[in-house]
């Protein structure tokens, strides 16, 4: 019995993982600034879609978020504007939903005030999540008092 629980609460995060693993070379190729492909990156969005759809757990929207965020305002160009701001649209759902179940991620606040600030130029909601991406962040809190 014990093992059909097993597989039944681990099945989906498997199915997630290896959905989302059929995107790591973007990511890799987006994270070390290389030109990605357009149909590449579609492809990428496509599989973490689907790993997302198995595994809606926070850690996976923002890891697809990382995805979308770097497909939008990275260096593939070939997309449509449209298409770029739906991809941040996304992220912006992705990072919120994301960041109610696990808080304490730096980088994820300033990846939402990156979109933000993206999609609606500077504004008051972009404060709020480089503020919390500050308090957060494990070095940032050290360092900010000497930046002011």
């Amino acid at each position: 019995m014990t093992g059909v629980l097993l597989v039944y609460f681990a099945w989906p995060v498997a199915q997630g993982a290896w959905y989302a693993q059929q995107a790591d070379s973007v990511v890799s190729g987006l994270r070390g600034g290389r030109r990605v492909d357009l149909a590449d990156t579609v492809a990428a969005i496509e599989a973490f879609n689907d790993a997302v759809r198995a595994d809606p757990s926070a850690m996976m929207r923002l890891s697809r978020s990382e995805l979308l965020v770097g497909a939008a305002v990275g260096f593939n160009r070939a997309a449509a504007d449209s298409e770029r701001e739906k991809w941040l649209r996304e992220a912006e759902a992705d990072l919120s939903a994301g960041l109610g179940g696990v808080p304490a991620r730096g980088v994820a606040w300033l990846r939402l005030a990156v979109v933000r600030e993206a999609l609606e130029g500077a504004s008051p909601r972009v404060v709020a999540p480089l503020l919390r991406s500050i308090a957060t962040s494990p070095v940032v809190p050290r360092l900010w008092p000497t930046r002011l």
